[in-house]
């Protein structure tokens, strides 16, 4: 089946940093989310630090295949990090921005979706993966382009994320190892029904 919108993170997908070792591990992305509010607090601290410190991140080549890659329509990210953070993330290849369809960041303390040079209008959220309202985005914006669930590939290094994606809203995923999570893991307690 052909691919019409793909949805990659940028941590892990598109570079190797420290937030992507960490939520990339399956036991440390399930304690986190078991814990929201202090996987927020994690982040904001990744964040500022990262500004702090003055980190920057050296992107792999997928960032020219994806930006490249002219077979598919729609384009975009779903990530944890804020502007701020995917600012960060990207460094001087935020200009694949421009590619972009959709942008998801995580709504943070000191928000500044204005900072993006590039790129689609943002949308700001406050849940985090695995959360499945982080994908209420993207499947509103897959009805509205008439893109059925099967032709959305969501590229995510976030194990239970896949899961829901996959599960919850018949979206493809990459990789494709969803079988070995089980819904006995409490994190799927505080799922949601879609809308609808």
């Amino acid at each position: 089946m052909h691919i019409k919108i793909l949805s990659f993170d940028v941590d892990g997908i598109i570079n190797k940093s420290l937030l992507s070792k960490v939520e990339c591990n399956p036991y440390v992305s399930r304690f986190l989310a078991q814990i929201p509010t202090f996987k927020k607090v994690v982040l904001e601290m990744i964040e500022a630090g990262e500004i702090l410190f003055k980190v920057r991140y050296e992107n792999n080549d997928k960032l020219s295949v994806i930006r490249d890659n002219h077979d598919i329509p729609y384009i975009g990210i779903v990530t944890d990090r804020s502007a701020q953070g995917l600012i960060t993330a990207l460094g001087k290849q935020d200009f694949i921005l421009k590619e972009m369809s959709f942008v998801q960041v995580r709504k943070a303390i000191f928000s500044n979706v204005g900072k993006l040079r590039y790129g689609p209008k943002l949308w700001e959220i406050n849940k985090l993966k695995p959360h499945e309202s982080v994908l209420y985005q993207l499947a509103a914006f897959a009805k509205e382009k008439k893109v059925i669930p099967h032709e959305v590939l969501i590229v995510d290094d976030n194990p239970e994320f896949r899961f829901i994606a996959k599960s919850r809203f018949g979206f493809r995923v990459y990789p494709d190892n969803t079988v070995d999570i089980d819904e006995k893991y409490p994190v799927f307690g505080q799922c949601v029904t879609a809308p609808v």
